[in-house]
């Protein structure tokens, strides 16, 4: 569990590039691995014109979140994790921040976002037909 002094920075719409939700058997909030959309980042000139350290920084930052649900530590604790001097991250999370590719930690915004996706619950196949016979009618008669 982090603890909430631990909750420094966000990682900004990280919901939408979630993959396995509560709903899914594998879920974890610690994911044992990261997908990276890297056809969308080599295409995204706001990521590619980033320096190559702080480009650097933020994809370990991104390794981070994904152990704690798209939230990330102070920059102390990101500069041990990552191996960095403290320094040399403050700069490059100050970056990060005024370009948006990170968040300061909000707790309404942390336990907002997964609400719209908690009331999207699966429904079963069954239960939408019968909930929805029009939009399954075949046009024959029976």
């Amino acid at each position: 569990m982090i603890k909430k002094q631990d909750k420094t920075y966000m990682i900004p719409n990280w919901e939408d590039f979630q993959h396995y939700k509560g709903r899914n058997k594998n879920y974890s909030d610690e994911m044992p691995w990261l997908k990276i959309h890297g056809r969308q980042l080599i295409a995204d000139l706001s990521f590619m014109q980033l320096h190559d350290t702080v480009r650097d920084t933020l994809t370990l930052c991104w390794y981070i979140a994904s152990q704690r649900d798209g939230v990330l530590p102070n920059n102390k604790e990101i500069a041990f994790l990552i191996r960095k001097d403290e320094s040399e991250v403050d700069e490059h999370i100050s970056s990060l921040l005024k370009d948006e590719w990170l968040i300061k930690y909000d707790e309404e915004k942390y336990k907002a976002r997964y609400d719209n996706n908690d009331k999207k619950k699966e429904v079963s196949p069954l239960k939408d037909i019968l909930d929805n016979p029009q939009r399954y009618k075949t046009g024959s008669s029976y």
